[in-house]
């Protein structure tokens, strides 16, 4: 169901969970039909949001979780849009939420200050 207005998904339409696995080192592989990539907007920023709208609800719903692997059709990928490095599990990365009793924010308080060379983007976000 799509997002109401003025909001968007953070996941592409049409992306569908084919499953789920769970291993005995407590991390997940998540698996998503082709929609997530082949459908995504692009941009960095755009792929921070939906990967890490995947691994933070597993890890908040989940918290014995140490780790959730993106793959894409039953397959690893390297990213989804360029940019985010999904060849490895990731750990939950509260950097992109904001505290609603916060006052609003473009950047989130842990990012680097935005200059020229500087990505737009927590340090310990991995970006390719």
């Amino acid at each position: 169901e799509p997002a109401p207005a003025p909001l968007l998904s953070a996941i592409p339409p049409g992306t569908t969970l084919r499953s789920v696995f769970l291993t005995q080192s407590s991390e997940a592989f998540v698996d998503l039909s082709r929609e997530v990539a082949a459908g995504h907007p692009g941009g960095a920023l755009n792929e921070i949001l939906t990967v890490y709208a995947i691994v933070d609800a597993l890890t908040t719903n989940l918290p014995a979780l140490t780790g959730v692997q993106i793959l894409v059709d039953g397959h690893e990928v390297d990213t989804l849009a360029g940019h985010v490095d999904l060849r490895r599990p990731l750990s939950k990365s509260t950097a992109w939420v904001e505290d609603p009793g916060a006052a609003p924010s473009t950047v989130p308080p842990t990012a680097p200050a935005a200059g020229p060379g500087t990505p737009e983007a927590p340090a310990s976000v991995p970006i390719r």
